[in-house]
């Protein structure tokens, strides 16, 4: 059988209700999925599985929000990663549930920079930009100015401000000078575009 991103999704909806956790008086599911996939199957997807993972989130947490007697731990919301597992042949998949705390907010990178991004929103302002700031991108990325644009975490959530950048910051597509910002949301710093998880 071949694998499918549809086949996929129908397997985590099984794993989901089958490791749900019946407490007293509701259903807990589980919110962190790691799909362990055929080598051949990450490597034809590979430019795909950021949004894949994305995708299968959101369609978990629409299921998981249809069914009424099953809640996600407090303040989580759910994550699915998919990775190579050498051992599986193809066709094959693995999925492992977890119940994870919702840890901080992060800005991962999906466009733009050579190297992986991932950075926990840890602190109460984040400066962006190439110079000597929080979060440093590449000083080969000269439409990002030395301080770009800062995020604000407080009680109310996040904010993004742009710090009078030449080129602006923008928040799905849109050019902003503050702006909430949401799970999901795309914000692109010069030719970065990272998302908010």
């Amino acid at each position: 059988m071949r694998l499918t991103p549809q086949i996929i999704a129908r397997r985590l909806e099984k794993a989901l209700r089958r490791e749900a956790a019946q407490l007293a008086y509701c259903t807990l599911a589980p919110n962190r999925f790691l799909v362990r996939l055929p080598p051949d199957f990450v490597e034809e997807w590979a430019v795909f599985l950021p949004r894949l993972e994305e995708e299968l989130a959101e369609h978990l947490q629409r299921a998981v929000e249809s069914m009424t007697e099953m809640e996600l731990p407090r303040g989580s919301a759910v994550e699915v990663r998919l990775v190579a597992e050498p051992s599986l042949r193809s066709g094959r998949m693995r999925v492992e549930t977890s119940f994870a705390a919702p840890g901080p907010p992060r800005l991962v990178a999906l466009e733009g920079l050579a190297h992986p991004l991932d950075y926990p929103l840890v602190q109460p302002v984040t400066v962006i930009g190439r110079g000597e700031v929080d979060l440093r991108l590449p000083p080969e990325h000269t439409a990002v100015s030395r301080r770009h644009a800062q995020v604000l975490v407080g009680d109310a959530g996040l904010v993004l401000e742009d710090l009078g950048s030449r080129m602006g910051t923008y928040v799905n597509r849109r050019r902003v000078t503050r702006s909430p910002l949401q799970r999901g949301d795309l914000i692109l710093i010069g030719d970065v575009v990272l998302r908010l998880r």
